[in-house]
Protein backbone atom coordinates (compact mmCIF):
# COMPACT_ATOMS: atom_id res chain seq x y z
CA UNK A 1 0.00 0.00 0.00
CA UNK A 2 1.38 3.47 -1.05
CA UNK A 3 1.44 6.46 1.27
CA UNK A 4 -0.44 9.28 -0.47
CA UNK A 5 1.42 12.98 -0.11
CA UNK A 6 -0.79 15.28 1.88
CA UNK A 7 -2.46 17.64 -0.98
CA UNK A 8 -1.87 20.92 0.94
CA UNK A 9 1.89 21.16 0.72
CA UNK A 10 1.50 20.54 -2.74
CA UNK A 11 -0.65 22.73 -3.51
CA UNK A 12 1.13 25.52 -1.87
CA UNK A 13 4.24 24.70 -3.73
CA UNK A 14 2.03 25.16 -6.93
CA UNK A 15 0.53 28.38 -5.69
CA UNK A 16 3.83 29.31 -5.03
CA UNK A 17 5.33 28.27 -8.57
CA UNK A 18 1.93 30.02 -10.29
CA UNK A 19 2.71 33.70 -8.44
CA UNK A 20 6.10 33.66 -9.47
CA UNK A 21 6.04 35.51 -13.24
CA UNK A 22 8.88 34.06 -15.21
CA UNK A 23 11.85 35.82 -16.31
CA UNK A 24 12.15 36.10 -20.00
CA UNK A 25 15.54 37.99 -20.19
CA UNK A 26 19.09 37.51 -18.88
CA UNK A 27 18.65 41.46 -17.68
CA UNK A 28 15.65 40.43 -15.64
CA UNK A 29 17.14 38.01 -14.23
CA UNK A 30 20.21 39.80 -13.45
CA UNK A 31 17.76 42.97 -11.44
CA UNK A 32 16.28 40.10 -9.46
CA UNK A 33 19.27 38.61 -8.02
CA UNK A 34 20.91 42.13 -7.51
CA UNK A 35 17.29 42.53 -5.57
CA UNK A 36 17.43 39.43 -3.43
CA UNK A 37 21.19 40.19 -2.63
CA UNK A 38 20.25 43.87 -0.92
CA UNK A 39 17.01 42.06 0.90
CA UNK A 40 20.25 40.03 2.80
CA UNK A 41 22.34 42.88 3.28
CA UNK A 42 19.84 45.02 5.12
CA UNK A 43 18.53 41.88 7.09
CA UNK A 44 21.99 41.26 7.98
CA UNK A 45 22.95 45.38 9.04
CA UNK A 46 19.49 44.99 10.95
CA UNK A 47 20.54 42.46 12.94
CA UNK A 48 24.05 44.30 13.76
CA UNK A 49 22.71 48.07 14.75
CA UNK A 50 20.15 46.04 16.74
CA UNK A 51 22.94 44.47 18.64
CA UNK A 52 24.98 47.44 18.76
CA UNK A 53 22.22 49.54 19.80
CA UNK A 54 21.45 46.80 22.48
CA UNK A 55 25.11 46.93 23.87
CA UNK A 56 24.71 50.36 23.83
CA UNK A 57 21.75 50.55 26.19
CA UNK A 58 23.26 48.53 28.39
CA UNK A 59 26.43 50.31 28.99
CA UNK A 60 24.42 53.39 29.28
CA UNK A 61 22.38 52.04 32.05
CA UNK A 62 25.66 50.62 33.65
CA UNK A 63 26.88 54.18 33.62
CA UNK A 64 23.76 55.80 35.48
CA UNK A 65 23.76 53.39 37.91
CA UNK A 66 27.44 53.79 38.65
CA UNK A 67 27.01 57.59 38.59
CA UNK A 68 24.17 57.09 41.35
CA UNK A 69 26.20 55.06 43.50
CA UNK A 70 28.65 57.77 43.35
CA UNK A 71 25.97 60.34 43.93
CA UNK A 72 24.89 58.71 47.18
CA UNK A 73 28.02 58.34 48.66
CA UNK A 74 28.28 54.11 47.83
CA UNK A 75 31.45 53.10 46.08
CA UNK A 76 31.38 49.79 43.52
CA UNK A 77 32.80 47.69 46.58
CA UNK A 78 29.52 48.73 49.05
CA UNK A 79 27.20 47.51 46.46
CA UNK A 80 28.95 44.32 46.14
CA UNK A 81 29.01 43.79 49.44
Amino acid sequence: MKKRKNPKPLQREAAKEMKTRPLSTYAQTALQLELEHRKKERKVLRKELSRSSHQAKKRVKAFKKRRQNIVEGNTELDVLL
